[in-house]
């Protein structure tokens, strides 16, 4: 079961990617980001809710760990394309290192730390904690100033798929 969760936690990465790419490159990203930590912080407080109340079956939480996953996979994508919105242009390699070298140490030490406060406070307690961070960085996102460049319209816009297709040649030509 526990391998099950494992691979829910990050097929999210490989089957969603390119379509949350392509959508992260249609939509504004600010408000890309604000849903995903608003869907994460939701669906852990309804798993820490269901956990408190009921036994949570084993699908329930594959399915919410999935929908984690791509919520996950949509910040990820939509925080690098938003920081040029944020940062000027001269400070945008320090800011990019900075995004990345957070996210290695915080997926190093999370789980470590994770695993003390879910021994210390049980696991709804951080799960709970967990939904609560998400939750207020998506009304801390609400308060970031940024110019995001406009979107094209539906005259402008290629197919979803035509999109797709641009970006795995991209990726088949880039070293």
């Amino acid at each position: 079961e526990l391998a099950v969760v494992r691979v829910a936690q990050f097929a999210p990465f490989l089957v969603l990617t390119l379509a949350l790419g392509v959508l992260v490159d249609r939509m504004h990203r600010k408000r890309l980001l604000i849903a995903a930590d608003l869907g994460r912080g939701l669906i852990l407080t309804a798993v820490v809710g269901v956990a408190l109340l009921a036994e949570l079956p084993i699908w329930a939480l594959v399915a919410a760990v999935f929908a984690i996953g791509a919520f996950t996979v949509l910040a990820q994508l939509a925080d690098f394309s938003f920081l040029p919105a944020v940062v000027p242009y001269d400070r945008l390699a320090d800011a990019n290192a900075r995004l990345t070298s957070t996210q290695s140490a915080m997926s190093v030490a999370g789980s470590g730390v994770g695993g003390v406060v879910v021994q210390v406070l049980t696991a709804p307690i951080a799960l709970a904690a967990n939904a609560a961070t998400y939750l207020l960085s998506a009304l801390f996102l609400t308060r970031v100033v940024a110019s995001e460049p406009p979107r094209l319209g539906p005259v402008g816009r290629v197919s979803a798929w035509a999109e797709a297709k641009a970006g795995l040649a991209f990726l088949r030509r880039n070293r």
